[in-house]
């Protein structure tokens, strides 16, 4: 979901016209933009249930506010396309965004358009308090922020996708927390996965080089007392250790991760204080192609599905990793070679006075925009778009929508899983001190 606060304007329109315009556009938008309609609207916390009712008590009550120009705030909030709320959804959300801005009882007009391919709420909310006769400033003027916590909120609770690279996101213990902040989910003991590596998972469900350099590497790094050992054991697992600048990365096949990202522990400097001065590998040391690993046992058949696709559309297209790194090869040199021609332009016309370089230049630097314009479309028309679609994009695309809801929660559904076996372990345990033999 989407949230925008709408700034109010500079306008010579008094308070009561810009609130009666704003309230008559959100319940009537068809009366000055046909295109748009209304799926649903609402108002809570007024004495009159009309919409003329409404709108005078609104006006009524901001007039009573001296001080504040325009005491009603606007917002928008927009689901994704192809999300559809339902009314009772509708005034679900109303009442946790308010609660968000601690609004709540506050006077508050609502709709549901759906004049475009998102559906998209407008809320008119009054910050008036009714009781008190003051104007409230929600979280002292900081309420973008309370806002997107608020949408966070929303999205976990009503089950709606959240956008690319949020403010604030869940947690699975409910906390909502910065998303910057998301490696605090785990204890102090357990090893963290950034969220750039969540992201891809949830996107492709692969583990991420990161969780696989964990899961494989973390133990064997925290136990080995020499640099052989842990060169010789990580080579076992198909993982290799190598310094880089000033810091150390660990191969998981041809990725590579920052031995610091996978725990500050393995830093270079930490290994260093702890193994002595760094050896690096032997030469023969190496490491094959890693295979594509599910990150979750939710939904494996359909993702194995999901793979041979996505493989047999690379197989069709060319490999798209290799034509990014060609890519860059190619805008990498390009960029090189309009340096030094443009180097050489100033070198050549710099006797013949600032002006003519001037021209000359721009003519050149219109010509090496283009020419990496032609590059970039031409490398984009070779990717196809079907090679980076999600699995729960994939899933709900081929009709397999409650598949496509366990994806999105599978951490509570393994978490289930886990606390079922644990229970049955104790079961199987109990059984077995009391002498007690089942047959199944």
């Amino acid at each position: 979901m989407i949230v925008k606060k709408i700034n109010t304007r500079r306008t010579n329109k008094t308070k009561a016209r810009q609130i009666a315009d704003l309230v008559d556009y959100i319940r009537t938008p068809h009366c000055t933009h046909p295109e748009e309609k209304i799926a649903y609207a609402g108002g809570k916390n007024f004495l009159g249930e009309t919409h003329s009712g409404q709108r005078a008590e609104m006006i009524a009550l901001a007039e009573e506010s001296v001080h504040s120009k325009m005491p009603v705030a606007h917002w928008i909030l927009s689901w994704q396309e192809g999300e559809i709320p339902t009314p009772e959804q509708i005034d679900e959300v109303v009442d946790m965004f308010l609660e968000g801005l601690e609004l709540s009882g506050h006077q508050v007009i609502y709709a549901l358009h759906k004049n475009t391919h998102n559906y998209h709420l407008h809320i008119a909310v009054n910050r008036m308090n009714e009781i008190t006769r003051k104007v409230v400033l929600p979280f002292n003027g900081f309420d973008i922020e309370a806002a997107h916590k608020a949408i966070a909120f929303i999205e976990n609770r009503q089950g709606w996708e959240t956008e690319k690279h949020p403010m604030f996101i869940v947690s699975p213990n409910g906390n909502i927390l910065r998303r910057r902040d998301a490696n605090k989910w785990e204890d102090g003991t357990a090893l963290r996965v950034g969220q750039k590596a969540r992201d891809f998972e949830n996107a492709t469900g692969e583990k991420s080089a990161l969780r696989i350099a964990q899961e494989r590497g973390a133990a064997i790094m925290a136990e080995a007392s020499t640099w052989e050992e842990l060169h010789r054991r990580l080579a076992s697992v198909n993982l290799r250790f190598e310094k880089k600048g000033s810091g150390a990365v660990v191969f998981v096949g041809n990725e590579t991760v920052k031995a610091s990202s996978v725990s500050r522990a393995f830093s270079l400097k930490n290994l260093i204080k702890r193994l002595g001065t760094y050896e690096p590998p032997p030469v023969e040391a190496s490491t094959s192609e890693e295979e594509v690993e599910p990150v979750s046992a939710v939904n494996h058949r359909e993702w194995m599905e999901y793979q041979s696709q996505r493989k047999a559309e690379l197989v069709r297209v060319g490999n798209a990793v290799d034509l990014r790194k060609e890519f860059t090869t190619q805008m990498r040199n390009m960029k090189a070679r309009h340096k030094e021609e443009m180097r050489y332009l100033r070198y050549r016309l710099a006797k013949y006075g600032l002006r003519l370089l001037n021209i000359v230049s721009r003519c050149l630097k219109r010509r090496h925009e283009e020419e990496l314009h032609i590059l970039c479309s031409y490398h984009t028309s070779h990717i196809h778009s079907s090679t980076k679609i999600s699995f729960e994009h994939w899933l709900r695309s081929n009709g397999m929508v409650e598949q496509a809801e366990c994806w999105r929660y599978r951490e509570i559904i393994e978490q289930l899983y886990a606390v079922e076996e644990r229970e049955i372990q104790k079961t199987e345990m109990y059984l077995y001190n009391q002498n007690i033999h089942l047959k199944i």
